[in-house]
């Protein structure tokens, strides 16, 4: 869970670096994809196991994700538009 919140952070950080002439690189859109991919896997691996503790916490997380990816994104292309 530690990993998946640093690389929330770390996608956060980079979309607000990336503002202004770097809109257009690819590393911001690749992140904005791996964000998801991350605990959507852990998600998958975790519907094997009994524990259904740890299926409700990367569901939420995989939620979240997705959430912040599309906010993200939204900004990403009103800016990039305007």
């Amino acid at each position: 869970m530690l990993m998946f919140l640093l690389l929330s952070g770390f996608v956060c950080g980079l979309m607000i670096v990336s503002f202004g002439p770097n809109m257009g690189k690819v590393l911001p859109p690749l992140m904005l994809l791996a964000s998801p991919l991350f605990p959507l896997f852990n998600l998958f691996t975790a519907l094997r196991q009994t524990n259904a503790s740890i299926k409700w916490i990367w569901f939420v997380a995989s939620l979240a994700s997705l959430v912040l990816s599309l906010s993200w994104t939204v900004w990403f292309v009103a800016l990039a538009n305007s």
